[in-house]
């Protein structure tokens, strides 16, 4: 009988052993693994509520409006790109024509600027009188980046020149929207204006 106890006590012991290993060691890579999404700049809040952090690490193709494929490497720029995305039949989009011009216009020496179209269809003749048709992009909808998060129109993302997403604005710029963009880019934009 005290051989079978102490066979059971080793036995207990071992395992105990064991438990108390395998414990650390998850300790350890929750704090390794926490470590390693805390220096990637993983998604954090704003103010206004506006998700960030996204990585662009990838070349991201583009076309223009005759069809060329263009690729684009937002790490690869020497200041940071404002990528406007909008849709011909978007309403809002429309109404906030004046803004995304008076942004452009006041942002272009510090700023890389791509309009980033969702739609084809129209979207040439929509663009013609604008200052910006030079710098007018489509994209292949299975390719979008998932960084990118194409959420609705008008979207407003601002990646810096490490390819990181640095602020995201879904929406025309209106009310708090208009003043936080017009506070983070220094700017005085006109408003949204009436298409009816």
């Amino acid at each position: 009988m005290q051989n079978i106890l102490g066979r059971v006590r080793h036995i207990h012991t071992g395992s105990l052993l064991i438990l108390h290993s395998m414990l650390i060691l998850s300790v350890g890579m929750n704090v390794w693994l926490t470590m390693q999404i805390g220096s990637m700049g993983g998604p954090s809040l704003r103010p206004g509520g506006t998700a960030v952090g996204g990585h662009l690490d990838e070349v991201v193709e583009f076309r223009t409006l005759d069809g060329t494929s263009v690729y684009y490497d937002f790490r690869m720029s020497a200041k940071p790109t404002i990528l406007y995305v909008m849709s011909p039949d978007c309403g809002w989009c429309q109404q906030n024509e004046e803004n995304v011009r008076t942004l452009y216009s006041s942002t272009k020496e510090h700023f890389n600027f791509l309009v980033l179209g969702t739609a084809d269809h129209g979207l040439a003749a929509y663009v013609k009188s604008s200052p910006y048709e030079s710098l007018v992009r489509t994209i292949d909808p299975t390719v979008v980046p998932p960084a990118l998060n194409l959420l609705a129109t008008p979207q407003t993302i601002l990646v810096n020149h490490q390819g990181i997403i640095e602020r995201v604005w879904v929406g025309a710029y209106m009310n708090e929207k208009q003043t936080e963009i017009e506070d983070f880019f220094q700017v005085h934009l006109p408003g949204l204006r009436d298409v009816t």
